[in-house]
């Protein structure tokens, strides 16, 4: 019988309904076992239970997909995980038991709601149109905020390139930036992008770290100018 790694459930999960549309206070992927684990199949419920627990075990399964996470919310979730059910230690058990079978536990909670075409199928059917695509799509995942230092008169050069490459998009806009001038402090020698030398404080990351362009080296000022420049990529 074929099997698959559990981390290969994962992904093929992950680009059905991806993490990244889940709630911030939700907790969803594998939250059990271990993703090198591998599987012939998987039994798929609301909740972990015991009765899903010997299901899998009766299919000689090692994964068990629920709807709401076993372990919740994120980063405050169970207090200890032992074994037990009939001292009424609930999910905790049955946590412990997934993982002394060697069963692992995937959540699909919100990130699933979002990005299930169960309800725009039934709408679209309802309305006699065709569906086009999920309720929510974030395929690109979560925002990040993206920080550089650049030499002035190289900040629109940096911007576009950065831009290019896919930052600074947040919905239908693009180029999202904000800059702010600044000076950076002499302390150590580095390259600066015109083939001048440039300086850092001493334990501090350089503004800018480019190659030499020649070997005539002109120092620069004792307060170089800079640019804090910020910006936005998808995840």
């Amino acid at each position: 019988m074929a099997t698959k790694t559990i981390s290969t459930v994962v992904q093929e999960l992950e680009r059905l309904a991806p993490g990244g549309t889940a709630e911030d206070w939700d907790n969803v992927g594998l939250l059990v076992g271990d993703p090198a684990w591998k599987t012939a199949g998987a039994v798929v419920t609301i909740d972990l239970t015991a009765e899903a627990i010997q299901l899998a075990k009766k299919k000689k399964f090692k994964l068990i997909v629920t709807h709401h996470p076993c372990i919740f919310p994120k980063n405050r979730g169970l207090a200890r995980v032992v074994g037990g059910e009939g001292r009424g230690l609930g999910m905790s058990s049955y946590v412990f038991e997934a993982l002394r079978e060697g069963v692992a536990v995937i959540a699909c909670h919100t990130n699933f709601d979002q990005c299930a075409l169960e309800v725009v199928e039934s709408v679209s059917t309802g309305l006699g149109i065709a569906p086009q695509g999920r309720l929510m799509d974030h395929t690109q995942g979560s925002l990040l905020k993206l920080v550089v230092y650049v030499p002035e008169g190289h900040t629109d050069q940096v911007r576009k390139a950065l831009c290019a490459a896919g930052a600074g998009q947040i919905g239908n806009y693009d180029f999202c930036t904000f800059a702010m001038p600044g000076e950076g402090m002499p302390s150590r020698i580095l390259a600066c992008p015109n083939g001048s030398r440039g300086f850092q404080r001493s334990g501090w990351k350089p503004f800018y770290r480019g190659p030499f362009v020649d070997q005539s080296f002109r120092p620069c000022s004792p307060l170089t100018p800079m640019k804090r420049l910020l910006t936005i990529c998808m995840l």
